[in-house]
């Protein structure tokens, strides 16, 4: 990839993105992680453990860029966007959420040799699922080709932090994983549902306490 033309492009989407729309900054994320993935390897090169820190960074990110696509909302539109309406919290459940998901990936790919491309697609379906508890499922049943659109930016929205976490560390893992079976796929697929059963507990807490304080 030739880095003048589309460093560009990712300048003048960041710069319209964040006037905009916030959350449409993984589109710019992309590109640059595209266009500096080497020195990136750099940085999370070593053990395979590594993809949990680059996987916990991306997730965090993405999760600033939807408090920020939040701000001025309602609070009745906070809560169902974001894991809390207020920032600080929002950012609290949302690293063990992160942590969880990406927890079982981790395990997941240190058997599995899947591409990173699998593993943003299997991402994005399962955020397309879960996403505000099914809502983009039943957009695209009600509003046809615009929930199609919705879902699909929710689909990069969740597939995206995976991936970009995998690329910068498939070098990292061992060269004798399992080559990659079709049902591989939906064995990934439970994993998730796993590693969303797991966030339960620490989020479930979190929101306890939170409802303590008065938060």
């Amino acid at each position: 990839m030739k880095r003048p033309p589309f460093f560009i492009i990712g300048i003048l989407l960041t710069i319209f993105f964040a006037v905009t729309f916030p959350m449409a900054l993984i589109f710019p994320l992309w590109i640059f992680v595209s266009l500096y993935r080497e020195p990136l390897q750099r940085v999370f090169a070593g053990r395979a453990r590594m993809f949990l820190l680059a996987g916990m960074v991306f997730g965090l990110v993405i999760e600033v860029f939807a408090i920020l696509d939040n701000v001025g909302e309602p609070v009745s539109v906070s809560e169902v966007t974001l894991f809390h309406p207020q920032a600080l919290p929002d950012l609290m459940v949302a690293f063990f959420y992160y942590l969880s998901l990406i927890g079982v990936w981790y395990l997941f790919l240190r058997k599995v040799a899947l591409t990173p491309g699998a593993v943003m697609i299997v991402g994005g379906l399962f955020g397309v699922i879960v996403e505000q508890d099914g809502a983009m499922l039943r957009a695209i049943v009600e509003h046809g080709l615009v929930g199609v659109l919705m879902a699909a930016f929710v689909f990069f929205v969740h597939g995206l932090y995976p991936m970009l976490a995998y690329q910068l560390t498939f070098e990292n893992f061992s060269t004798d994983r399992t080559p990659p079976r079709w049902w591989h796929w939906p064995l990934a697929f439970a994993v998730l549902w796993m590693g969303a059963l797991v966030f339960m507990l620490p989020g479930g807490v979190l929101y306890f306490v939170f409802g303590l304080l008065g938060i």
